[in-house]
């Protein structure tokens, strides 16, 4: 994810600032992913990683380069949660007993991180990512180790991404092939990490309501 303090550009070069250019480059891949999405899996599989990825290497290099940006950042937070809103779609679809978890899901990825960048921004906050000493302990954890941050992102992308390759490998496989040692071992280890952001994302909804209504206790 990008940071958002920079040096001023013209509204011509912020566009093309080479962060941005590798975030347009991810919406190509994220189309053409869900374009095959019902056909193709392991390619979708391929070009949904890959924008997954670039996710980490355009927040990189905008610092390295020091081109971080507002554009960048919103750029990025936008393909995030649309992207992962369109996989929990298909996996509804895919799982339609479980349809309601889904949308749980769904409601709770987005409105958490578009409370969390309102709040960040109402405190005067140049980045959602700068986290208060005040603000709970699991944020802190969460945005200031990168360790953590990609660990619990990568794990949760893949493991909505490995129920989206069950739907195919099961057709195929069978019952036998879900309960194989290796895919129990694989789907607990992947919806552990699942769970836990979900905690995160919980924690952060509520943190960011107690900050909002923190601004009015104040006048």
């Amino acid at each position: 994810m990008n940071n958002t303090q920079s040096p001023r550009w013209s509204s011509t070069k912020i566009y093309w600032l080479i962060p941005n250019l590798i975030g347009y480059l991810r919406v190509v891949l994220v189309v053409s992913a869900f374009c095959i999405c019902f056909n193709h899996p392991y390619w979708f599989v391929c070009l949904y990683g890959a924008s997954q990825l670039l996710d980490g290497l355009d927040g990189y290099v905008a610092r390295r380069l020091q081109q971080t940006t507002m554009y960048g950042a919103m750029l990025d937070m936008v393909l995030d949660r649309v992207s992962t809103t369109a996989l929990l779609v298909i996996l509804a679809k895919f799982y339609p007993a479980y349809t309601r978890w889904f949308m749980v899901v769904m409601l709770l990825d987005i409105v958490s991180h578009f409370l969390h960048i309102y709040s960040s921004l109402l405190h005067g906050k140049r980045s959602h990512k700068t986290i208060s000493t005040h603000q709970h302990w699991l944020l802190r954890l969460y945005y200031n180790s990168k360790s953590v941050l990609f660990i619990l992102c990568v794990g949760s992308e893949a493991c909505l991404l490995w129920f989206y390759l069950q739907h195919f490998e099961a057709s195929e496989g069978g019952s036998a092939y879900l309960q194989s040692v290796g895919v129990v071992i694989i789907t607990c280890l992947l919806s552990f990490l699942f769970f836990v952001k979900q905690v995160i994302n919980t924690v952060q909804l509520r943190q960011a309501v107690m900050d909002i209504v923190a601004i009015d206790t104040k006048g």
